[in-house]
């Protein structure tokens, strides 16, 4: 009997979803870091988060507005205008887009889990559920990232080793190397950005508690006839 759609797709969404064992062990400077600042951590993995995920859309963007500018009129087979030099160029500039398509569906999903966590109750709690989420990444996403880094090693490599006498498009390499510089950038910016703020929250006051609508969501409230309550108990 051949498998079911629905069967197909609980299976691709197994798999889809995934996720790597990575244990966190004490003491290691992220485990300390989630330890000792837990609140600040999971602000910076939010903002750190979002940020990426606004560079990631433009410079995807900028990339599709190179394969849009400079696609050969005759495709990648059967155009003679474009050397194999530049169909090389811009089939990596495709593969970028097409490897990037799934990655927005893991944000959205880690972006919600770093959301839960901050408005957990105790900071022991933000802490665990942090080392939960932090050893526990998605495969799929922890391998289009890996992609990603692949390919930005390789497009450099080869703009750099691109030599002059091989026909190219000099316009093309130049707007891919600015593309490359790019993403390189936004690497950088990144990192310091997430450690500026880390430093900023450290040291700076900032409300700690958990805003009203959860404390309401959260919070079970029983009313009593009785204006006095009393805890026998607490008596003993």
């Amino acid at each position: 009997m051949p498998p079911l759609p629905s069967d197909l797709l609980k299976t691709a969404s197994r798999i889809f979803l995934a996720r790597d064992e990575l244990p966190v062990h004490d003491h290691t400077p992220i485990a300390d870091m989630f330890a000792l600042y837990p609140l600040e951590s999971v602000i910076v993995m939010t903002k750190g988060l979002e940020l990426g995920m606004a560079s990631s859309t433009i410079l995807l963007a900028h990339c599709f507005y190179i394969v849009l500018c400079h696609f050969p009129s005759g495709g990648f087979i059967g155009s003679t205008q474009a050397s194999w030099t530049d169909k090389l160029l811009l089939l990596l500039c495709v593969m970028r887009i097409v490897v990037a398509l799934p990655r927005p569906f893991f944000w959205v999903k880690t972006r919600r889990d770093f959301l839960e966590a901050r408005y957990l109750s105790t900071p022991q709690q933000i802490t665990a559920r942090l080392l939960d989420i932090y050893s526990h990444p998605y495969k799929l996403e922890r391998t289009l990232l890996y992609t990603y880094y692949t390919w930005l090693g390789c497009i450099t490599t080869l703009l750099c080793l691109l030599p002059a006498t091989l026909p190219h498009n000099a316009d093309l390499a130049k707007t891919l190397w600015r593309h490359v510089l790019l993403n390189i950038a936004s690497l950088v910016f990144h990192r310091v950005a997430c450690v500026s703020l880390f430093y900023w929250l450290m040291e700076s006051e900032f409300k700690r508690g958990i805003p009203a609508e959860i404390l309401d969501r959260f919070t079970d409230v029983r009313y009593s006839s009785n204006p006095i309550l009393y805890f026998p108990s607490a008596f003993r």
